[in-house]
């Protein structure tokens, strides 16, 4: 998943000094989740949806703990990939029901399902 390895780039950082390349690392992973949660926006995701904004606010908080070179910015990244194995397993559940699937983003736009899957 490219938003848990963003993540673990931003850890590398924090480890090695760079807080600046964490931030950035740690704000890409979020903008995953943003494409991510335009994927889930299918009716009957509310669930996965409102588990992204909780990831995404997670991270935005681990953002603001590196600004003020707060130590615990390196705890909540690591709380924040031991918790994303649950609403990752939630959102792999739901993805046949997401606009991943090619069938439920066509019938959404009202063209022809040509059966491929779309890629992530």
């Amino acid at each position: 998943d490219n938003a848990r390895r963003a993540i673990r780039a931003g850890q590398a950082a924090l480890a090695k000094g760079d807080p600046s390349t964490a931030m950035v690392m740690i704000g890409a992973a979020r903008s995953v989740l943003g494409d991510m949660a335009e994927r889930y926006a299918s009716p009957g995701l509310d669930a996965d949806i409102e588990a992204l904004r909780v990831a995404d606010l997670g991270l935005a908080a681990a953002i603001s703990d590196i600004r003020r070179g707060d130590p615990s910015a390196r705890l909540s990244l690591e709380t924040w990939l031991a918790g994303s194995d649950l609403w990752v397993k939630g959102l792999q559940v739901d993805e046949r029901r997401s606009y991943y699937d090619r069938g439920v983003l066509a019938q959404a736009i009202g063209v022809p399902d040509s059966g491929t899957r779309l890629a992530r």
